[in-house]
């Protein structure tokens, strides 16, 4: 049970990191356009 929590932890965290960078990327973005 302990080895499905910690394969699937770094899974979760990776798509949770890509939506932060996506929207943080997207906000610098915009800045730069306006």
């Amino acid at each position: 049970m302990n080895l499905t929590v910690e394969l699937a932890a770094p899974h979760r965290m990776k798509r949770i990191l890509s939506k932060t960078f996506t929207r943080f990327i997207s906000m610098i973005f915009r800045a730069n356009m306006g």
